[in-house]
């Protein structure tokens, strides 16, 4: 991914299930992304989140449960608009 930022704030269900923002992404660098498959785009994700925390690929295939990905440049409604928040502001 192009940048990463410490995130503080983990989103944690009643179900003990986390939530991880892993990638946002405009712009120009959106548009190349968004020729990608979901799914690689989520394996691309996975791969970043262990080498950032020095944690082996194995383990966060192990914890990982699920991925969405919205590509908001294909979305008919929004027409490539989102709502656009630094990080920490949240």
């Amino acid at each position: 991914m192009k940048n990463i930022w410490e995130i503080r704030n983990v989103f944690i269900s009643n179900t003990g299930k986390a939530v991880l923002l892993a990638s946002y992404a405009w712009g120009n660098h959106a548009r190349r992304l968004q020729a990608l498959p979901d799914q690689d785009l989520i394996e691309e994700c996975l791969k970043d989140v262990a080498r950032v925390h020095s944690v082996p690929y194995k383990r966060i295939r192990e914890l990982y449960h699920s991925g969405v990905v919205k590509k908001w440049n294909l979305d008919p409604y929004s027409l490539g608009a989102f709502v656009f928040a630094y990080p920490h502001h949240v």
